[in-house]
């Protein structure tokens, strides 16, 4: 049996004139699992990633991570959440003046992770995604497909419990990033996933689910 790693009740958001940018979305993710929340632009997949990373407050519904609460009373603290996720974002959010090595291993720094483990798993991972030979150089030198695999890179060194994807339709991300995120469910982490529609290279493991926004 899986634990409950996410769940979302009835979440809704509105933008600033009233009118609603996300209605009534319920979901459970579990270990192991990989959920596709797929729509067009405007239908509030930035906004809904965005409330479950604790970037904006939904104005209705509950949503909690590992039975704690994400927002109001009692809730987990950003701090704690962003120790338990990897995240790659639609705009790569990486540290521009530091080393791709620096980049990948940046999580396992904060973690306090022993000089050994961050050097193997990091170095790892940029295997798995063709950077190795890259490690020592800056960020600025890699092209804007090199950099989505540093921020893929950065979340497989990490292995958290959650993974959040917020993909484009570019070919790396779809082609690349996104079959080897569903992998990452074998190794028990959940995986969400955030894109226009769903990429017809992924393994299509019978744990995924697809959720549809309008």
């Amino acid at each position: 049996m899986t634990d409950e790693l996410l769940r979302l009740e009835n979440i809704g958001c509105l933008n600033h004139r009233g009118l609603p940018l996300v209605e009534n979305v319920s979901f459970v993710l579990h270990t192991g699992g990989i959920l596709w929340v797929t729509g067009p632009a405007g239908s509030g997949k930035t906004t809904l990633s965005g409330v479950i990373i604790k970037e904006r407050r939904p104005d209705v519904g509950k949503l909690s991570f590992r039975g704690q609460p994400l927002w109001g009373r009692g809730c987990i603290k950003g701090s704690q959440l962003r120790r338990q996720i990897g995240v790659i974002f639609q705009e790569d959010h990486l540290l521009t003046e530091h080393t791709v090595f620096e980049n990948a291993s940046a999580a396992l720094r904060l973690a306090g992770c022993s000089r050994s483990v961050l050097r193997d798993q990091t170095y790892q991972a940029l295997a798995e995604v063709g950077l190795t030979a890259r490690a020592e150089q800056g960020v600025y030198l890699l092209s804007s497909s090199e950099k989505r695999l540093l921020s893929l890179a950065r979340v497989l060194a990490k292995m958290a419990p959650l993974v959040i994807a917020d993909l484009n339709m570019c070919e790396v991300d779809q082609s690349v990033i996104a079959p080897r995120l569903e992998t990452l469910a074998s190794y028990g982490c959940g995986v969400l996933i955030f894109s226009k529609q769903r990429s017809q290279a992924t393994p299509k493991a019978p744990v995924t689910a697809e959720l549809m926004l309008r």
